[in-house]
């Protein structure tokens, strides 16, 4: 039988270009879920005919003229969505970034020791 031996690692430091690439990431990751979430979402919308439906409700109460549109130019609202999921990205990613460069050490030591001695 083969002796295992347990090893006993603490992080001393977290390098704050480490930090920006999985950050990086992971919050491309949830960025490209929410564009690819809005356009699964946009097509059933239009399958089910929703817009058109809402387009027809808001031209019965004279909200709307006949030639207007509620939804206007898809691509505008594609457009729109895409520049919102890349502000997230590159925010997220800053904030995480400075975050974890601004935070103490010791702060940090001190939530991986409980984090250690709840295991135990």
């Amino acid at each position: 039988m083969v002796r295992v031996n347990r090893v006993r690692r603490i992080i001393r430091k977290v390098d704050p270009w480490t930090v920006l690439k999985v950050s990086f990431v992971f919050n491309f990751i949830i960025s490209l879920t929410i564009v690819l979430g809005f356009s699964i979402l946009w097509v059933l919308l239009v399958n089910a005919g929703v817009p058109q439906g809402l387009e027809e409700i808001a031209r019965r109460l004279a909200l709307l003229d006949d030639n207007a549109s509620l939804v206007g130019n898809v691509e505008t609202l594609f457009s729109s969505v895409l520049f919102f999921a890349t502000v997230y990205l590159l925010t997220q990613t800053a904030i995480a970034t400075l975050w974890f460069q601004k935070c103490p050490d010791q702060m940090f030591q001190e939530t991986l020791r409980k984090k250690h001695s709840q295991k135990l």
